[in-house]
């Protein structure tokens, strides 16, 4: 029944919304298994993109970034895997190029308060943070950018 009411909500949505969600189901399903099978230092370069050659108009990045994010919080409810931060930043990258929108990945390794490393996946997007959820508390051990 609940599959019924998810089906319905998705074929009310414009198409523009409904492109942009099944384009982030594939990715973020692909990225799932090659982050899950493969080293970082195999798949890197797939996280490369060229950059765009002209800039988004303030306007039009406004409604990307609504749309994006509105879509990446669909997936992580309705697809049967967990969303780390590292596949949400990589199908948020991934849906941005699609209209031309440059982005930064940053993957960084923090010690926490008590000595305990963690890593964590950030987007950089027009010069501002999405899917950052870290505390000053932090010290930043190792970053590396992906342009």
């Amino acid at each position: 029944m609940k599959s019924f009411f998810y089906i319905h909500k998705f074929l009310k949505l414009p198409g523009t919304e409904k492109s942009v969600l099944i384009k982030g189901l594939l990715i973020s399903f692909l990225f799932y298994f090659i982050i899950k099978l493969f080293p970082l230092k195999l798949y890197i370069h797939l996280l490369k993109t060229k950059s765009s050659s002209y800039h988004t108009i303030k306007s039009d990045f406004d409604n990307y970034q609504k749309l994006i994010t509105k879509s990446i919080s669909r997936l992580e409810k309705i697809i049967p895997w967990q969303m780390t931060c590292l596949n949400k930043v990589i199908t948020a990258r991934y849906l941005y190029r699609n209209f031309d929108v440059d982005s930064e990945i940053i993957l960084s390794v923090f010690e926490n308060s008590f000595g305990k490393r963690c890593a964590h996946a950030s987007l950089i997007v027009e010069g501002t943070f999405e899917y950052l959820s870290l505390t000053q508390s932090m010290k930043t051990i190792h970053l590396l950018k992906v342009a």
